[in-house]
């Protein structure tokens, strides 16, 4: 067997951790797979795997999970070794990037999924494996995903689709497609001992009953008859087109806390279910009043089955009956809570079988049909196969878990995934409807700088400085003024020195 894993085009299988560590889950159509791993490497390796990047795993040339990492933890351990421990979810992760806000009229279902991947899938997924041809008159997608467009599509028609390892879309008339071998005690299939039936009573539910939102019902008059004394009165539902008449006159009705009493002839309250007048104008004495519109009715369903509950009785006495309640505000329609009812009913109305096992046998794929036939077990039935774990025994094996359920558990996952759409079909798109974009970008920075030379050794500028001195010459008679210094001679005051000072006459002062 020869082993190939790359991560973005780069060959990695030698350094891949053999062990729990390793598994591919190929999970039942329409969901998405995953594929967990660790690889090795020593500190101050320069490889690092990063988030995004493609990973693809072949056995023998046959690609067996393509996707792109999701999650990376590293962990450093003793001796240097650093461990990548890696998640990648399969190319579902890719095309479910954008929204689809569009709607297609009179055209097959391979042209509306066409449409779907050219204008909103990133490049690289391609329909080669669609096949639908069945016309469509009218479909519109409320800002799904395009996985969510694919799952509607293949509510409406009955069929399934999933995503291949080549980035390709399988669409295709929902099939009972049979695994490659049977699983029997004594041909190869089973690893001794790891075949496992699970049988359950505990979840039988053979009555069932759903109490779901509400639903709008046809028009409908009910009459009341007025005692003169009360001015408000019960109404028996919340109504949409609320109509009311008093003694045959059509009464002008506005709504409770939103109009103005004084400007109508009374009030409807719709959530308290109450109609209400002024006390001028409460109804007289057996004055009759008539209340009509489409009542907002309650879904409720309740579903038996009679073979089943004699089935349980004649296992365990009694009646055999054992009622369930679900209770679903989402389910809106008769028929919504009937389809839910029904696959409850499928998947636990008899005693629940479901079953795993052990293999090394390649081929077994999730949504396939399998025989256990095992007379050790006492067991040859059929089952589905709800997901296939791969696992890295050894450099060079491969082992395949491989869990099992019934096909009423499968019909009750394909009621329940049904019911989930609706959520999100009650929104109308206009054909002028505008988005609001707005779109963000992340923080910039900008730098700014300035260069400035000078030089000493060009442009010289010469400079030149002159200096001037005067002098005046002082009069013979140039009056003067004695003053004790110290002091600085400064106009006619001169510094008189006491012992040296002389007169007129050249003599000595004092």
């Amino acid at each position: 067997m020869s082993l190939s894993l790359t991560i973005n085009a780069v060959e990695k299988i030698k350094s891949v951790q053999y062990g729990p560590s390793f598994q591919i889950e190929n999970i039942i159509t329409q969901r998405i797979d995953s594929f967990f791993f660790s690889i090795r490497s020593h500190a101050g390796d320069s490889y690092t795997p990063v988030a995004g990047q493609e990973v693809i795993m072949q056995k023998d040339g046959s690609k067996i999970f393509g996707g792109i990492i999701i999650k990376i933890q590293t962990d450093q351990i003793a001796g240097g070794l650093v461990v990548h421990k890696i998640t990648c979810s399969d190319y579902t992760r890719l095309l479910d990037q954008k929204l689809v806000p569009d709607s297609f009229e009179n055209q097959t279902a391979a042209e509306v999924i066409s449409s779907i991947i050219t204008d909103y899938a990133p490049a690289g997924f391609t329909t080669t494996n669609v096949v639908a041809p069945v016309m469509v008159d009218y479909v519109g997608f409320n800002y799904k995903t395009i996985s969510q467009c694919l799952n509607e599509l293949a509510r409406l028609l009955g069929y399934d689709w999933y995503v291949d390892y080549d980035k390709d879309i399988h669409f295709f008339a929902q099939q009972t497609v049979d695994a490659p071998v049977d699983i029997q005690d004594d041909n190869g299939t089973l690893i001794k001992g790891s075949l496992k039936i699970r049988r359950d009573n505990s979840q039988v539910r053979n009555s069932i009953v759903v109490r779901g939102g509400e639903y709008l019902g046809s028009k409908f008059t009910t009459e009341i008859e007025a005692d003169g004394i009360r001015s408000i009165y019960d109404i028996p539902y919340k109504y949409s087109e609320f109509q009311c008449t008093l003694s045959g006159n059509v009464l002008n009705v506005g709504q409770d806390y939103l109009n103005e009493a004084d400007d109508y002839d009374a009030l409807h309250n719709f959530t308290e279910k109450l109609i209400r007048f002024k006390d001028a104008d409460k109804p007289s004495a057996a004055a009759t009043m008539r209340v009509s519109g489409k009542p907002y009715l309650p879904v409720i369903v309740k579903i038996r089955n009679t073979d089943y509950i004699n089935s349980m009785a004649t296992l365990e006495g009694g009646s055999g009956e054992y009622e369930h309640l679900i209770v679903d505000n989402t389910i809106d329609s008769k028929e919504g809570a009937r389809q839910r009812a029904e696959g409850e009913m499928k998947a636990y109305g008899e005693t629940l079988s479901e079953g795993e096992f052990v293999t090394t046998t390649a081929g077994l794929l999730a949504g396939q049909r399998i025989r256990v036939n095992s007379t050790n077990l006492g067991i040859d039935e059929y089952f589905i196969i709800n997901k296939v774990t791969t696992k890295l025994l050894s450099p060079t094996t491969l082992i395949y878990s491989v869990s099992l359920i019934t096909t009423r558990t499968a019909d009750l996952v394909s009621v329940l995934q049904k019911l989930i759409l609706r959520e999100t079909q009650d929104i109308t798109i206009a054909e002028d409807e505008i988005i609001d974009l707005v779109e963000s970008y992340p923080d910039e920075e900008m730098t700014l700088s300035d260069v400035a030379s000078t030089s000493t050794a060009h442009n010289l500028q010469p400079e030149t400085a002159t200096i001037g001195e005067s002098s005046t010459a002082q009069a013979l008679d140039y009056a003067v003024e004695f003053v004790v210094g110290p002091y600085t001679p400064a106009g006619f005051k001169r510094l008189f020195c006491i012992g040296g000072s002389k007169d007129a006459g050249g003599g000595k002062i004092g």
